[in-house]
């Protein structure tokens, strides 16, 4: 005390430092000990008054530990508190400093000045004023004057929570408890008894007024002021987002919404006329939009906690503002008008379309009548104007879709003009004029159809058709935009969910949501395919139509097929599971039914190129009886017992294992390893708890225990589990399997060709008839052409299986050729093709016989049939030792074996004449008597290997003389020929007739020609040749890889030819880049002769070297 006293005398201590560090060290000591009450008043007054910038610090320490003291080292503790800081207030409060530092005080203590709360509060309120609207004032300023206010509501709620029950306290305070123990005081020491006696001896003798002080609430017209100072310092002081001013802004607001709930302020005296004049300076060249938007943002909060009366005269002077904040062009502004005058609506809704008035509110009529012009010069001038962007419509739309929002016949009053909008701002969606911000025009777009999709009833017939035919269906053939599809998929949705007859006249009409949802299915999934959310949705619709009972049968069910084989394909299993339910529960659970639907009744074509043996496989594998336990297949995969094991041991080891088995085992020790186990656990689990506890006594019993225990613990577990697996059903696995294909093709492949076969074993002879019978023309339909280039197909797939079928079902061996090429079953076809000409043999068996004679056979023969389709295959695939050994076997002339024996030796010029002489000796029977049609495929055979032999012997003059004779054209083979020689124009001519007929599987050579003929024969009006030619490689490259997939997987003779065309191919772009060098702009550029050898040097480097 002696060392702190100097502190105290003025003249003693000058610097402010010093002086105020020996005020923190009295405070300290009065904290700690009694000390004499002037001494304690001295040093609390002298704080007060110490405002001073530098000493600013050390005065708010000294403070925090004396302030909450006061109380109980006075006598009357609480009155000097009030007294002194009241006194300062009123008599040093014109200087700002002094002002601030002791309302920063109370803001710190508010607690402590809480039952002396309402001598304060009138000075508190009065400074608001003071601190917050004068041109001087800060934003810390603000943030005080704030934080004031924030102090008076918490005093009240915390008299609230004093006067009521603890779930009432709960309630009251649950938003406001981080706040109230925010600005909590330093904690008093407890360990001084006399003053808490003396306290205790204070409160006891306190007049009855102040007990009255605690419970009686603030005054009105103070609560009053403090709401009224909060709305207008919300509207103050609100900048761009983040910056102080904004966070002060949104903490006014949110203290708003806590004061006038209606346990604490709810009957409060609210000025508004103000807020006209915030809202009217939209229109000022530089508004602050962030105030605008909170004054609107209040307001809507306003109209759900005032009364109907007191909204009407309150909202009656700011129509004027409201409308001015209307055609502003700040989008946050108008959200925040859109959201007052829905709220606005809902208590007081507009007029119906024949009244007279805007509202029958006389308070509402100017805002409501503002409201009808807005929207309808807004949608007119948009209309109007030859060039407009659909944001210019975002304030129209906003304020009309508030107006519809409870009053959906609203908009009928504009239902033409808005459908001429929405048609502009449709062809504006779809092409649009200006490179604006597409986000805003989508969703401007959505609240348009939203806005229309229940009033189609009160549509025209013209303006209906154009609605749905044109705006709808040009949408969403064209639209870019997944939001806009969304849209429209769910304003279709509700159309098909709606049930109430009003919601029924309003919809179209069932073939209207017919074409919609056709045009849905067409364009949903082929232009969003990785939109999950879209097409999950669209699916669930389908979904809807085909579970609805009222719907089946309709129009809607028949033309939505493709859709519901698009929910059985999706890769979301929640929305297949639904369709597979579906699906199932419109097929009998009959093996045989479910055949039958696979192969006669489903067109599988609307599937394209998915593969769809997964949905076959999963309807049979669903009707597996569903009691079975599952079992091994073979006995093969299971293990031998243990017992088995010991019969390979000597005999002293199986003597030994005899005695084992013979002892008893008691069944408690079993239990007792348990029993212990569990004790172990328990007791590890408390041995956090007590510290007398904490050793547990199981372990070391645990490591006493007899090994043959431990043993038979682990057998019973194991003869659980095992036990357990005895309850797993086979349709369990079965499901589960079906599941796991839709995520593996190759699993899907597998699991049919190996279950198809065990399927067909079980048929009956009748079925399997039944169903042999409908199986052929359906792998020929030509709905499975579009999975040709599938690697595997669903075809190819089917086929396999069946080729394992016991009995066989019998296949033309056309069908089979041409499943064969077209579904890359080339192998497979051959083999059966073999079978079933082995199985015929001996109707052909051909006897030693001269060569001379000839023995012709039927013209319906199935083994000629047989043999000429794998003759062909072998001929496709290039395997030319086969076709030939088959030749051999059933060659008429004798010439034919002899000229293949040459060909096959590489003699291509005495298998030329060989050919020739067997073509005329057969001319020279011909003119002797008919052919027989039997030797035809010979005399094609005869061509075709002539042909070859030219090729060989490069005798292509002669070909292209033989190609272009008279009555014998063969265009492809002019088109080969020419290019040789090399004859660019008739090469040209010959390409013009082979484009019209193309066999696909040749489309790469015809663009190879193309571009050889671009090259050397160019066209004048292909200017840009190398742009042609680097398009043409590119095309010509792609379809020979697409060749190349359909072939088999084993690289054969068969790919030769396909990879002669990448030679080919690459040499077409080399001679391209030649080319270009020789034209004369490049021919005198060094670098051009350099590329042009580079090329030429590449090319000889990739030629085959014999060394």
């Amino acid at each position: 005390m002696t060392f702190a006293w100097p502190c105290l005398l003025s003249k003693k201590c000058v610097d402010p430092a010093t002086k105020y560090h020996g005020h923190l060290l009295l405070s300290h000591i009065i904290t700690k000990f009694a000390i004499h009450k002037p001494i304690v008043l001295q040093v609390f007054h002298s704080l007060l008054k110490a405002h001073a910038v530098e000493a600013r610090t050390v005065v708010r320490q000294a403070l925090e530990i004396l302030t909450p003291a006061m109380p109980g080292r006075m006598e009357d503790g609480n009155g000097m508190l009030t007294h002194w800081t009241k006194k300062i207030i009123v008599e040093e409060g014109h200087t700002v400093a002094q002002l601030v530092h002791i309302l920063q005080l109370v803001v710190r203590h508010f607690k402590v000045y809480y039952p002396v709360r309402h001598h304060l509060i009138p000075h508190m309120v009065n400074s608001l004023h003071k601190l917050s609207f004068t041109s001087s004032a800060s934003i810390e300023h603000r943030k005080l004057a704030v934080d004031l206010a924030e102090v008076v509501i918490k005093w009240e709620i915390q008299r609230i929570k004093d006067n009521q029950d603890p779930s009432f306290v709960e309630l009251a305070g649950q938003e406001l408890s981080q706040a109230l123990t925010q600005n909590l005081p330093v904690k008093r020491s407890t360990s001084d008894s006399p003053q808490e006696a003396k306290r205790s001896r204070h409160s006891s003798g306190a007049s009855t007024r102040s007990q009255s002080d605690l419970t009686k609430p603030i005054e009105k017209n103070y609560c009053d002021a403090v709401v009224n100072f909060l709305l207008r310092i919300a509207c103050q002081v609100n900048e761009t987002p983040g910056s102080p001013g904004e966070i002060l802004s949104r903490r006014c607001v949110g203290l708003l919404k806590m004061a006038l709930r209606p346990d604490i302020w709810p009957s409060t005296e609210l000025k508004l006329v103000w807020f006209d004049k915030l809202l009217t300076t939209v229109k000022n060249p530089l508004p602050n939009f962030n105030n605008i938007c909170t004054a609107l943002e209040l307001l809507s909060f306003l109209l759900t906690i005032l009364k109907k009366e007191t909204i009407l005269t309150s909202f009656k002077p700011l129509q004027r503002g409201i409308a001015a904040c209307m055609t502003c062009p700040n989008t946050k502004v108008i959200r925040g008008v859109h959201s007052l005058l829905s709220r606005l609506m809902s208590f007081f809704p507009t007029e119906p379309v024949t009244s007279n008035v805007a509202s029958k509110y006389e308070e509402l009529e100017c805002l409501y009548a503002c409201v009808s012009k807005v929207v309808y010069e807004g949608l007119t001038n948009y209309e109007k104007a030859s060039t407009g962007s659909p944001s210019q419509l975002f304030s129209t739309l906003m304020i009309l879709k508030a107006a519809c929002m409870h009053n959906h016949c609203y908009i009928d009053r504009l239902i033409t003009t808005f459908m001429k909008v929405l048609h502009k701002m449709a062809r504006e969606h779809l092409v649009p004029t200006s490179p604006e911000s597409s986000p805003v025009a989508s969703e401007l777009m959505i609240l348009s159809l939203d806005l229309v999709k229940n009033r189609v009833g009160v549509m025209s017939l013209e303006m209906r058709k154009s609605f749905i035919g044109q705006i709808l269906v040009g949408l969403i053939e064209k639209t870019t935009d997944a939001k806009v599809m969304k849209a429209i998929t769910k304003m279709v949705e509700d159309w098909v969910k709606t049930k109430t007859p009003i919601a029924i006249n309003q919809s179209p009409s069932i073939r209207e949501k017919a074409i919609l949802l056709v045009k849905l299915m067409q364009h949903v999934e082929k232009r969003f395919p990785d939109e999950q959310e879209l097409n999950a949705q669209f699916l669930e619709l389908v979904n809807y139509i085909y579970r609805d009972e009222s719907l089946s049968g309709t129009e809607l069910t028949s033309k939505l097929e493709s859709a519901f084989l698009s929910g059985l394909r999706c890769n979301q299993p929640t929305i297949r599971h639904k369709f597979v339910e579906v699906f199932e529960n419109s097929i009998p659970r009959r093996m045989f039914d479910r055949l039958l639907y696979i192969t006669c009744t489903q067109n599988w074509e609307a599937m394209g190129t998915h593969f769809w043996i997964k949905q076959c496989v999963e309807l049979l594998l669903s009707v597996a009886m569903n009691g079975h336990s599952i079992q091994s297949s073979s006995s093969l995969n299971l293990l031998p017992s243990a017992s088995s094991i010991v019969n390979l041991a000597d005999s002293q080891d199986r003597a030994a294992f005899q005695t084992i088995m013979k002892m008893k085992e008691e069944p408690m020790d079993v239990e007792s390893v348990d029993s212990n186990k569990e004790e172990e656990e328990i007791d590890m689990e408390l041995s956090g708890v007590s510290s007398d506890e904490s050793i547990p006594k199981e372990p070391p019993k645990k490591e006493n225990l007899d090994p043959r225990q431990n043993i038979n613990t682990l057998l019973q577990r194991q003869a659980k589990f095992l036990e357990s697996c005895r309850e797993v059903k086979t349709v369990s696995y079965l499901n589960a399997l079906s599941q796991l294909c839709h995520t593996s093709t190759d699993l899907g492949h597998a699991s049919w060709v190996d279950s198809f076969p065990q399927i067909w074993k079980i048929l009956s002879d009748k079925q399997q008839q039944m169903l042999g019978g409908e199986l052929i023309p359906f792998m020929c339909s030509g709905s499975h052409v579009i999975q040709k280039d599938c690697h595997p197909s669903s075809i190819h797939t089917f086929l396999e299986g069946l080729s394992h079928c016991v009995p066989p079902v019998h296949i033309r061996p056309c069908v089979l050729k041409y499943l064969g090429r077209t579904h890359n079953l080339w192998h497979r076809a051959c083999l059966q093709l073999e079978q079933i000409a082995f199985e015929n043999s001996p109707s052909l068996q051909v006897k030693n016989r001269p060569v001379s004679e000839y023995e012709f056979e039927p013209v319906t023969s199935p083994q000629q049939e047989t043999l000429d389709g794998l003759c062909e295959l072998y001929s496709l695939l290039k395997e030319e030792d086969m076709c030939a050994g088959l030749w051999q076997k059933r060659a008429k002339f004798a010439e034919t074996n002899i000229a293949l024996s040459y060909e096959q030796h590489g003699f291509f010029e005495q298998a030329q004449a060989s050919y020739e002489q067997a073509m005329s000796k057969a001319r020279s029977d011909h003119n002797s008597g008919p052919a027989s049609p039997s030797v035809l495929p010979e005399y094609r055979l005869w061509e075709e290997r002539w042909i070859r032999c030219s090729k060989e012997l490069n005798q292509w003059d002669l070909l292209k003389e033989y190609a272009g004779a008279k009555g014998n054209t063969n265009p492809h083979l002019v088109l080969e020929s020419a290019w040789r020689v090399p004859n660019w124009a008739l090469m040209k001519d010959a390409l013009a007739q082979v484009e019209l007929s193309c066999p696909k599987e040749m489309a790469w050579k015809v663009n190879l020609y193309r571009g050889y003929i671009a090259i050397c024969q160019p066209d004048d009006h292909h200017l840009n040749t190398v742009t042609m030619i680097e398009r043409l490689v590119e095309v010509s490259s792609n379809l020979a890889i697409k060749e190349w997939r359909r072939l088999p997987s084993i690289v054969s003779h068969i790919h030769v030819p396909l990879l002669q065309a990448a030679q080919q191919i690459m040499e077409l772009q080399e001679a391209a880049q030649i080319n270009q060098g020789l034209q004369p702009a490049n021919i005198t550029r060094s670098s051009s002769l350099h590329d042009m050898k580079a090329i030429v040097k590449t090319w000889r480097n990739r030629l085959p070297m014999i060394s």
